[in-house]
């Protein structure tokens, strides 16, 4: 048996959602940094600054992109399950607002 709980997935989405502004942050600020590194440093040290630099921006803009996605998903999972126990407790003549609350 599944046990789904809305507003804890609600909870953890809002989370990820977090995460991935934070990520999508700590890219830009990778990518604003490949300039100094570049500056900072010359020959064969300052390309594999900026290569490095670069490779971890896209990184964290991937995981970034990954966990809004998944936070969407999580959303979506929430409101449906909540459409779907509605439903039901439309189709059995209950109301899904006086029902108990907790996992189902």
């Amino acid at each position: 048996m599944v046990s789904v709980e809305p507003d804890a997935l609600d909870g953890l989405a809002a989370q990820l959602l977090g995460l991935a502004a934070d990520l999508a942050a700590e890219a830009d600020e990778c990518t604003r940094a490949v300039g100094l590194l570049r500056s900072a440093a010359v020959g064969d040290l300052a390309a594999a600054t900026a290569t490095a630099g670069s490779a971890w921006s896209q990184v964290l803009g991937c995981l970034a992109q990954h966990d809004a996605a998944f936070s969407s998903a999580l959303y979506a999972v929430a409101a449906e399950y909540r459409a779907a126990d509605a439903a039901l407790a439309q189709d059995i003549g209950g109301s899904p607002t006086t029902e108990a609350a907790g996992p189902r």
